[in-house]
């Protein structure tokens, strides 16, 4: 069965049973504080490496949420990025630990070996990462409620 079988049944039988989960209608999201946003998962090493490198724009209030068969994320960078984001990173007890705003692509040329790595000054368990300036414009800091919607897999638990 695909995961996306499996997102859709694992939606609806968390809406039949009251969960109280925040609906996505249009696929998964990730809910931060009062804000909500559409994402794409990066769950496998390939969908890790890639992330949101080579394109020119991600569409309002969405991102991508990064998962870790180890449990903890590691270092990012912005390798192949053409946009600036922010990155949130989320604790074990799902809430927000950590946030860096306004994280700009790497110069025209520059060399990989050169880039800034960027970590979460706390232990965090995924990454979010999302347009530049949506921090601020939402409200995003440290001890936010965390809750994940419409996918399922294993260590995806918020």
């Amino acid at each position: 069965m695909t995961s996306l079988i499996k997102s859709l049944i694992l939606s609806i039988a968390l809406g039949c049973a009251g969960a109280g989960t925040i609906a996505a209608p249009d696929g998964p999201t990730v809910a931060v504080g009062n804000s909500v946003f559409q994402v794409e998962i990066a769950d496998t090493p390939e969908l890790r490496s890639k992330g949101l490198s080579g394109r020119d724009n991600l569409p309002d209030m969405s991102g991508m949420i990064f998962v870790f068969e180890s449990g903890r994320t590691s270092d990012f960078w912005m390798k192949g990025m053409r946009f600036p984001l922010d990155f949130v990173w989320i604790g074990e007890d799902c809430t927000v630990v950590d946030t860096h705003s306004n994280v700009q692509p790497p110069a025209i040329g520059a060399s990989d070996g050169g880039l800034p790595l960027y970590r979460s000054g706390s232990p965090a368990v995924y990454t979010l990462e999302i347009n530049a300036g949506k921090v601020a414009e939402t409200g995003i800091e440290e001890g936010d409620a965390i809750k994940f919607s419409g996918f399922s897999g294993e260590g995806v638990f918020c």
